[in-house]
C-alpha cells in the first residue's frame, strides 16, 4: 500500500519528485561514469593477451638479470638470489649465447617466431620525428591481435613498409615512400604497401615492418627481441617458473587468463601484489562511504521539505486513526520509489553518457588505447544498492519526526523545530573526540600493524569526524539562530529561517560540510606530497638550459652543425671529462690521477690492471681518469658555463684562469697545490689484462677546496670531484673526452618549439634535454576537485534555498503585503543561501583540516636512507611535510557562499504570490 500511494504521489507531484531524483541520481551519475570509465581504460591481463602476444601462447624475452621469479603478469620480476644467480644453460648451445629463435624453440618445443618494439627515424619535410615501429612478420597468424590489416597488404621485404592509423593521424602518407634513416647514417627509401591497426603493451605502433628492417635498418641496430610462441598445448604456471630458472620473462596465455592463487607465488611477489590490491580496496572503500554519505545529505533537505509539505495531510490521517507505523511506512515509500527510480535512471545515464564519451573521443584520437567497453556490473550493482539505502537514511529522519506530529500544531499552521535533543551534540562531541584520538594514535604509531592498517585507521577516523560533526550541526545551526538576532534585517531572518527548520538546513549544510571537508583533506595531501616531492627534486643542470649528450668518443661536429642550423641563437659549450676516449682492446690508455699527500704512485695507480700494486689504500685512490668512485672525475668546462651553473667565487675564479682546479676533498690540497701523475697502458683483453700503467710525468697544479654549501647544484651529479678550463686540460696535456654540449638561451629559458626542432633533426642517441625545473602533475586533479567541490557546495546551497522559498511562499506574501520591496525579499533569499554555504563551508574545512594534516605523514615521510633532510629522532625518519593551501580553500570558503547568495539574489522572481492566511 505505502508503495503504491509513493507511486502515486510521484506522479502527482512532479516536481518535487523530479528534484528528489536529481538529487539522488547526480552523485550516483558520476561515479557510475568513473566506474565504467576506469573498467573500460583498465585493461585487464585477459584483456591484454592480444596486444601483448596476439595469438601466440606466450611472449618471452631475456631482462638481463640471470635466474628470476616474476609475477603472473610479467609486470614485477626480480633475481631469485641475491646478487645475481646465473640462469641455467640450454643444452646444445654456449652458456653465453645470445636467444634465438631455434633456441628458444629448443626451450619450449613449440614454433616462435620474433617480434621487436623499437623506433625509427623518418624524414617528413625538413623534420625527422621519431616514430615507435613493431617489428614482426605480420603475414603469420601469430600476429594477429598484434596488429590487423585495413587495407593493401603486409610487407613482405625489408624495403616495404606498413602504416597504422595512428601513424596517418601523425602525417605519414597512405601511400607512396617513406624515407628514414639506417644503422649507417644513410638515407633508405621504403615503399607504403598496406595500412593497419596495431597494439602493443607500448601501446599503438606508428609503423609495421619485418624483424629484419628493425634490427638492420633503423638506429636502434642490436635491439633485443621478444619472441611469439606457438605450440598445441598451452604454457602453464610451472612451464612459467622452469623458464625463470633459465633467466626468461615469460607472459602466458594460459596464466594471463587463470592466473595462479597467492600460495603459488613468490612470497615478495604475492606482498607486492597484495599491496596493490589493497590499495585499490581502500580507494573504492572511500569512494563507496563518500557516495552513501553525499547522497544522503543532498537527498535529505528534499525528503525533509517533502514531508513537512505533507504534515497537514497527515496530520489528517493521524487524526482520523492513522498509525505511525503507517506514517512512517509512507514517507519511506516514498524514499523506496524515488531512490530505485533515481539509481536506476542516474546508472544508465551514467553507462550511456561514458560510451557516448568514449566513441566521440576515440573518432578523434587514432592515438587512445583503451580496452573493450566494459561495465564492471557488481560495483555499478553496489553503487545502485548504495544510493537506494542512502536515500531510506536520508528519509529516515523525516519519517520519525512524522511518527511523532504534534496534530494541533500542524492543523493550526505552526510548524518548526523548536528543540534540539540535549544527548545529541554530546554524542557527537564525543565521537569526534575518540575518531581524532584514533587519528592521532595511528599518526604517532608509525604503522606498526603494516598493510596499510594505519590508512584505514586514518579513513576511519575522518569519517567518524564527519558523522560526529553530523550530529553536533543541528546545535550549531539553533546557536546561528541566537546569535543572529544582532544582524541586519536580511541576514537575521536568514538566520532564524535556518535555525528554525533545521529538518531542511541540517543536511544542506551537512552536504556542504562532508564535501568541503573531503576536499580539504585531499588538497592539503596533495599539496604537502606535491612540496615533499618539489625539495627532493634535484635539477639535472641550470634552469632553463639545454644538454645534448653525447656517446663515449663520438665527434661533436655533426651535432654541433644541427644546433647552428636549427637553432642558431642558442649559445654552445662543449663540456668534457679528463678520460681517454679510445677504449679499444690493446689501445693505449693514458691516465690521470690525483697523489694525496703522503701516497706513492704505485698506491695511486692500485686499482689499475691485474692488481700487481698489492693491497690498494683507499685514501691514496680518490680522483682522477677512470676513477669510478663517488665524486671521482674531472670535469673540463669552460669558466662561462660553469659560472652559469655554480656561484663562482672571485678567488675560485682566479684558480682556474692561472691555469688551476677546483677540487671537492680538502684532503688532497697541499701549500696551494694538487699533486698529479700521469701514466700510460693497454686496455686489457680477456685473455690479457690491463698491466698497472707507466708513469710518465709529474704535475703540480694549483688548486682551491670549492664551498661545497654553494656549491650545491653542482654536486647533484655525484661522479666530478674537480673542475678546470679546457685550456688547463690542453697545456697540461690530459685526455678531454666531450661528454654534453651545454646550451643556453639568450631569453633565459629554450623555448619547448627550439627543444623540439632540435630533436626531430639529431640522432636518438644525442637528444636534448631542457632542464624546466619541478612540474606540478597534480594541479588539474586539484583544480577538478575544487570545481566538483564548489559544484556540490552551489547545489546543496541553492536547492536548501529553493525549498526554504517554496515553503515559505506565505512568509514572503506577507512581507509583500506589509510593504517589503523585491530588493528586501531577495536579500532575504540570497542570505538564506549565504549562511549555509558559510556555515557547512566553514564546518568543513575545520573539519579536514585533522586528517588533512595526519595524511601527511604516511604521504611525506621518508626513511634517512632515502633523503636528507630534517631527522626524526623517534621515528628515524624525516620529518612530514605539511602544506595547507590556505588561498584555494579561503577562495572556496569565501567566494562560493558569496556566489551562491547572488545566485539566489538573481533566482527571486518579480512578484510573490498573494495567498489567504488562516486566522
Amino acid at each position: 500500500m505505502a508503495i503504491r500511494i509513493a507511486r502515486r504521489d510521484a506522479r502527482r507531484y512532479k516536481w518535487r519528485s523530479a528534484l528528489i531524483v536529481a538529487m539522488v541520481g547526480l552523485p550516483v551519475l558520476l561515479l557510475t561514469s568513473g566506474i565504467t570509465l576506469m573498467a573500460t581504460t583498465d585493461i585487464s591481463t585477459a584483456e591484454s593477451v592480444p596486444r601483448i602476444m596476439g595469438s601466440a601462447q606466450a611472449r618471452i624475452f631475456d631482462p638481463g638479470i640471470g635466474r628470476l621469479i616474476q609475477s603472473p603478469n610479467g609486470q614485477s620480476n626480480t633475481n631469485s638470489v641475491e646478487g645475481g644467480a646465473r640462469a641455467l644453460p640450454v643444452a646444445g648451445f654456449a652458456s653465453d649465447s645470445g636467444w634465438t629463435t631455434s633456441k628458444v624453440q629448443r626451450l619450449t618445443g613449440g614454433r616462435v617466431i620474433s617480434t621487436f618494439n623499437a623506433t625509427m627515424r623518418i624524414t617528413l619535410g625538413d623534420r625527422r620525428p621519431t616514430m615507435q615501429v613493431l617489428g614482426i612478420d605480420a603475414r603469420d597468424r601469430l600476429a594477429r591481435g598484434m596488429t590487423e590489416l585495413v587495407s593493401g597488404r603486409w610487407a613482405s621485404t625489408t624495403s616495404e613498409i606498413v602504416v597504422t592509423k595512428v601513424g596517418v593521424a601523425g602525417g605519414l602518407p597512405l601511400e607512396g615512400t617513406l624515407t628514414t634513416v639506417g644503422a649507417d647514417g644513410k638515407a633508405r627509401q621504403l615503399t607504403v604497401v598496406g595500412l593497419a591497426t596495431g597494439q602493443t603493451e607500448l601501446g599503438p605502433p606508428f609503423l609495421i615492418a619485418l624483424p629484419d628492417l628493425v634490427t638492420g635498418g633503423t638506429e636502434q641496430p642490436g635491439a633485443a627481441p621478444a619472441f611469439l610462441v606457438d605450440r598445441a598445448d598451452p604454457v602453464t604456471w610451472s612451464d612459467v617458473r622452469r623458464m625463470n630458472t633459465y633467466g626468461l620473462l615469460v607472459q602466458s596465455r594460459q596464466v594471463f587468463v587463470n592466473p595462479p592463487s597467492e600460495a603459488e607465488l613468490d612470497p615478495q611477489i604475492a606482498h607486492t601484489i597484495g599491496s596493490n590490491q589493497r590499495g585499490n580496496d581502500l580507494v573504492l572503500l572511500i569512494a563507496a562511504v563518500g557516495l552513501f554519505i553525499e547522497t544522503t545529505l543532498l537527498a535529505g533537505p528534499a525528503f525533509a521539505v517533502s514531508a513537512a509539505r505533507q504534515r497537514r495531510s497527515l496530520a489528517l490521517a493521524a487524526s482520523n486513526g492513522a498509525e505511525a507505523r503507517q506514517l512512517r511506512r509512507y514517507v519511506l515509500g516514498q524514499a523506496v520509489v524515488l531512490g530505485v527510480v533515481s539509481a536506476a535512471i542516474a546508472v544508465v545515464a551514467g553507462v550511456l553518457l561514458t560510451l557516448a564519451g568514449l566513441t566521440w573521443w576515440q573518432a578523434g584520437h587514432a592515438d587512445f588505447s583503451a580496452g573493450p567497453f566494459e561495465v564492471s556490473w557488481p560495483r555499478v550493482l553496489g553503487v545502485f544498492i548504495c544510493a537506494v539505502v542512502a536515500s531510506m537514511v536520508a528519509a529516515l529522519l523525516p519519517a520519525k519526526g512524522i511518527a511523532r506530529l504534534d496534530i494541533v500544531s500542524i492543523l493550526a499552521g505552526r510548524s518548526g523545530d523548536r528543540h534540539v535533543h540535549r544527548g545529541l551534540p554530546v554524542v557527537g562531541v564525543a565521537a569526534m573526540a575518540l575518531s581524532g584520538v584514533v587519528i592521532i594514535w595511528s599518526v604517532a604509531s608509525g604503522g606498526e600493524g603494516g598493510n596499510g592498517v594505519r590508512e584505514y585507521l586514518i579513513v576511519a577516523g575522518a569519517i567518524g569526524l564527519v558523522l560526529g560533526c553530523l550530529m553536533i550541526i543541528p546545535a550549531l545551526l539553533a546557536l546561528v539562530g541566537r546569535f543572529g538576532t544582532h544582524l541586519v534585517l536580511p541576514l537575521r531572518l536568514a538566520a532564524r529561517d535556518t535555525a528554525r527548520q533545521r529538518g531542511r538546513s541540517t543536511p544542506a549544510v551537512a552536504a556542504i560540510m562532508a564535501a568541503v571537508a573531503a576536499l580539504t583533506a585531499l588538497s592539503i595531501g596533495a599539496a604537502s606530497d606535491t612540496r615533499q616531492r618539489q625539495i627532493e627534486y634535484r635539477p639535472q643542470f641550470p634552469m632553463g638550459q639545454g644538454r645534448v649528450f653525447l656517446t663515449s668518443g663520438q665527434d661533436d661536429r655533426a651535432v654541433l652543425s644541427t644546433v647552428r642550423t636549427y637553432a642558431p641563437d642558442l649559445s654552445v659549450h662543449s663540456v668534457g671529462v679528463v678520460a681517454s676516449s679510445n677504449d679499444a682492446p690493446g689501445s693505449t690508455l693514458a691516465v690521470v690521477a690525483a697523489k694525496p699527500p703522503g701516497c706513492s704512485d704505485t698506491a695511486v695507480f692500485g686499482t689499475f690492471g691485474d692488481g700487481a700494486g698489492g693491497p690498494v689504500d683507499a685514501r691514496c685512490v680518490s680522483l682522477g681518469a677512470t676513477m669510478g668512485g663517488p665524486h671521482g672525475q674531472i670535469q673540463v668546462i669552460s669558466l662561462e658555463t660553469l659560472v652559469a651553473t655554480t656561484p663562482v667565487s672571485d678567488g675560485e675564479r682566479r684558480v682556474l684562469q692561472n691555469g688551476g682546479v677546483l677540487v671537492f676533498e680538502p684532503g688532497l690540497r697541499h701549500a696551494g697545490y694538487v699533486d698529479f701523475i700521469t701514466g700510460r697502458t693497454k686496455t686489457g683483453t680477456a685473455a690479457k689484462p690491463a698491466a698497472m700503467p707507466t708513469v710518465t710525468g709529474h704535475q703540480r697544479v694549483p688548486a682551491a677546496v670549492i664551498d661545497r654549501q654553494t656549491w650545491k647544484s653542482a654536486l647533484t651529479d655525484q661522479q666530478f670531484g674537480a673542475w678546470t678550463l679546457p685550456e688547463t686540460a690542453a697545456k697540461l696535456g690530459w685526455p678531454v673526452t666531450p661528454s654534453y654540449l651545454e646550451l643556453t638561451s639568450p631569453s633565459g629559458m629554450i623555448p619547448a618549439a627550439t627543444e623540439t626542432a632540435l630533436n626531430e633533426h639529431l640522432d636518438d642517441a644525442n637528444l636534448m634535454q631542457v632542464e624546466r625545473g619541478f612540474h606540478n602533475d597534480a594541479w588539474l586533479i586539484l583544480l577538478i576537485l575544487f570545481a566538483v567541490a564548489g559544484l556540490l557546495v552551489l547545489i546543496a546551497s541553492l536547492i536548501s534555498t529553493a525549498l526554504s522559498l517554496a515553503e515559505s511562499q506565505n512568509d514572503m506574501a506577507t512581507l509583500a503585503a506589509v510593504g517589503a520591496t523585491r530588493h528586501t525579499r531577495r536579500g532575504i533569499a540570497a542570505c538564506q543561501a549565504l549562511v549555509v554555504a558559510a556555515c557547512g563551508c566553514l564546518l568543513g574545512a575545520l573539519v579536514g583540516l585533522v586528517p588533512g594534516i595526519a595524511i601527511t605523514w604516511p604521504l611525506t615521510m621518508r626513511p634517512l636512507s632515502a633523503v636528507g633532510g630534517q631527522t626524526d629522532i623517534v621515528t628515524g625518519h624525516t620529518s612530514p611535510v605539511i602544506v595547507i593551501p590556505w588561498m584555494p580553500l579561503l577562495g572556496l570558503v569565501i567566494l562560493v557562499p558569496l556566489l551562491a547568495g547572488g545566485l539566489a539574489w538573481i533566482a527571486v522572481r518579480r512578484h510573490p504570490q498573494m495567498t489567504r492566511r488562516l486566522a
